[in-house]
C-alpha cells in the first residue's frame, strides 16, 4: 500500500490551514475539480465556502524525503501559469503550518 505524501493546506478567510489530500503535486495544483486552481475558480463543490470563507492561499508540499521545495499559490490571476506561485523549502512550509503563519506573512512571500 502506497502512503500519500502530498500535503495540501488551504488558507481561507475563516478556516486557516484546512487539510486536504492529493496523489501528486500536479493534481494538488491543477486538478480541474479539487486542485488549488479549481478552488480559486469556485469549481470545487465539495468545499463549503460559507463555512470556510474565500480561499486566499494554498500551500502544497511532498513529505517524501527527496522533496525539497514546497509551493504557495495565491488566489490572484497570473497569465504565465494561471495563478501566482512561489517556492519555499519544505521545512519552511512545515514550520509555517505548525505555527499557523498568518495571511500577512504568506502575502509577504510574494513581494
Amino acid at each position: 500500500m502506497t502512503t500519500k505524501t502530498i500535503e495540501f493546506r488551504a488558507v481561507h478567510t475563516i478556516t486557516k490551514w484546512r487539510k486536504a489530500s492529493h496523489e501528486t503535486i500536479f493534481n494538488a495544483k491543477r486538478s480541474p475539480n479539487r486542485g488549488a486552481h479549481a478552488l480559486f475558480l469556485g469549481k470545487n463543490n465539495a468545499i463549503d465556502l460559507s463555512k470556510h470563507g474565500e480561499p486566499l492561499f494554498v500551500v502544497i508540499w511532498n513529505t517524501d524525503t527527496s522533496a525539497d521545495q514546497a509551493f504557495i499559490i495565491k488566489n490572484e490571476a497570473c497569465p504565465e501559469n494561471g495563478f501566482k506561485e512561489v517556492s519555499i523549502p519544505v521545512e519552511t512550509a512545515m514550520r509555517m503550518e505548525a505555527s499557523g503563519t498568518t495571511e500577512e506573512e504568506l502575502q509577504s512571500l510574494f513581494a
